[in-house]
């Protein structure tokens, strides 16, 4: 009765530990996966980025796992404890423009403790099989045999499990760091220019500083076709400004200037990169000619204009801005008809 309890016994511990096997070697094939994040960087002041990160790295004493350069490039990759995760944050943002950031985090903390009660239960069932091999009567006999193939499977899986523990242990704490720095001037992926098709309208109003009598009127208003034809922003504006009460008694003041305008605008890479739905701010100018004209005689003003702005609201479909310049006419006329000029515009995808 003994023996057939004893075998009994014996049957279910090996199909127990064979399944146990089959999962634990499934879970030991690779090595643990590590925290690790991804940034991609691109710096105007590339060569000044690539030296402050470099000695960012070695003041630090990061182990560096890998490093290629190109002409306009720069690959790292490095560990580091989890202590400086806000540490990388902060140098990769002043060192240039982060298009993106790719965070994966895993708990392994929480598997380390499974996998130490894990080793626990092993060790325990191999003592108990340690003691169920000292009552098998002959050394010789299958059973012995048998039971003994049983006690090397499990010596296997405790192996198996210190050497999952230890990677565990190893990178519990640590992140994998890769950052792609690239120079913004000359890399394809960035400097591509991306074309629309956004025509629009735009309202606006120009303050002459000096008006002079003969010359020009204290406030010009009026209507501009605004034409984006790239994210950038590029754009064609083409419109008519009519003198605010004019005098009529003043017969050679210029009462209507029309407009033909190119303009680009830039965004701060510090303040998304016009990416943000609301409120991007952005820099630029206008050059363009201006026709004014009098009752008796035109004359053609080139003119450039130092401009800020602010996109309100932008989506794939539509955007609404405001903007103010200053308008600069390179003629005689400029000091009576320089002045400050604000707008309002609304365009649409086409």
């Amino acid at each position: 009765m003994k023996k057939m309890i004893f075998t009994a016994l014996l049957a279910g511990f090996a199909q127990t530990i064979t399944a146990q096997k089959s999962n634990y070697g499934e879970q030991n094939r690779s090595y643990p996966e590590s925290n690790h994040i991804n940034y991609t960087i691109y710096s105007v002041e590339y060569h000044e980025g690539k030296k402050r990160l470099d000695e960012f790295v070695k003041l630090n004493n990061f182990v560096l796992v890998n490093q290629n350069e190109t002409k306009d490039s720069y690959h790292y990759e490095f560990v580091i404890d989890q202590k400086y995760v806000v540490l990388i944050d902060s140098i990769c943002s002043t060192i240039g423009y982060v298009s993106s950031k790719n965070l994966n985090s895993y708990n392994n903390t929480e598997r380390l403790s499974e996998a130490r009660l894990e080793l626990e239960r092993l060790e325990n069932k191999k003592f108990e099989f340690d003691k169920m091999l000292n009552r098998i009567d002959s050394v010789k006999s299958d059973r012995y045999y048998n039971h003994w193939e049983l006690i090397r499977d499990i010596d296997a899986q405790i192996y198996a499990s210190k050497k999952w523990i230890g990677q565990l242990e190893q990178i519990k704490n640590q992140y994998s760091v890769k950052i792609d720095l690239n120079d913004e001037q000359s890399s394809p992926s960035n400097s591509k220019v991306n074309f629309v098709h956004m025509p629009g309208v735009e309202y606006v109003y120009l303050f002459p500083e000096s008006p002079l009598a003969g010359l020009s009127y204290n406030a010009y208003q009026g209507v501009n076709l605004k034409y984006l034809f790239t994210k950038g922003k590029s754009y064609f504006g083409l419109g008519a400004l009519k003198a605010v009460k004019p005098n009529l008694s003043d017969s050679t003041a210029y009462s209507e200037l029309f407009t033909f305008t190119f303009g680009q605008d830039w965004y701060s890479r510090h303040l998304g990169r016009g990416g943000n739905k609301f409120f991007n701010l952005y820099i630029g100018y206008q050059t363009g000619i201006s026709l004014a004209y009098n009752d008796f005689t035109s004359r053609t003003l080139p003119f450039i204009s130092p401009s800020t702005g602010i996109e309100l609201f932008k989506n794939k479909y539509i955007l609404l801005d405001v903007n103010v310049n200053y308008y600069l006419p390179m003629a005689n006329e400029n000091r009576n008809l320089r002045g400050w000029r604000v707008g309002g515009s609304l365009n649409f995808s086409f």
